[in-house]
């Protein structure tokens, strides 16, 4: 309830909307063996993860990297120069993540592709462009992939990729049922969450 900021009666309208959501999602969805095998990369594959600073310009970017290479504290020098609010609190250091990208990773492909290069612990990339800005990238730590399974992990598979998909298309089957529908709101609740999204 404080996490999403809702009274009882609204987290229970809310539940209750996006359960009836999944359960006409569910049926229409396909899993292929694609899906699983990416899935299982996402999970047991090899991994990284990073401490990353950014900045817009070239100079400063130079600048912050050759302090980096001298010894500089890494983490110390995200807090003081990136311009990435989110990161900088955590001295830069980003979620681990593999070769498999899902929906909920934010990770620009550019520094996905470098950092996965980066094999040493503390390692510094040369730097990295973006659209805007320009990024020095910190190997923290390699995680190894598991040695796991394949079938013996396919339900549990199964279900994530389910999951995902439900994700990735509820907004827009909520929208095309808004859409399609002419709905009439009786319980006040419910009225009000509509009336706030639309906002």
């Amino acid at each position: 309830l404080r996490q999403r900021e809702m009274e009882e009666e609204e987290l229970t309208a809310w539940l209750r909307r996006e359960a009836v959501l999944r359960k006409i999602i569910v049926p229409t969805i396909r899993v292929s063996e694609v899906d699983l095998r990416r899935e299982f990369g996402h999970q047991y594959g090899r991994k990284v993860q990073i401490r990353h600073i950014q900045v817009e310009s070239r100079t400063e970017a130079q600048q912050i990297l050759a302090q980096a290479r001298k010894g500089e504290d890494f983490a110390m020098l995200a807090r003081q120069y990136s311009t990435n609010e989110s990161g900088k609190k955590m001295g830069g250091l980003l979620p681990p993540f593999g070769y498999e990208i899902d929906e909920a990773e934010t990770v620009p492909p550019a520094i996905r592709n470098v950092a996965l290069t980066l094999d040493e612990p503390g390692t510094i990339s040369d730097l990295v462009r973006t659209d805007t800005d320009y990024h020095i990238l910190y190997l923290e730590k390699v995680i190894p992939p598991q040695d796991v399974d394949f079938d013996r992990v396919r339900d549990d598979l199964t279900v994530n990729v389910i999951k995902r998909k439900v994700r990735q298309r509820r907004p827009e089957y909520r929208a095309e049922l808004w859409m399609r529908a002419d709905i009439e709101f009786e319980d006040p609740i419910l009225r009000k969450q509509d009336a706030e999204s639309r906002d």
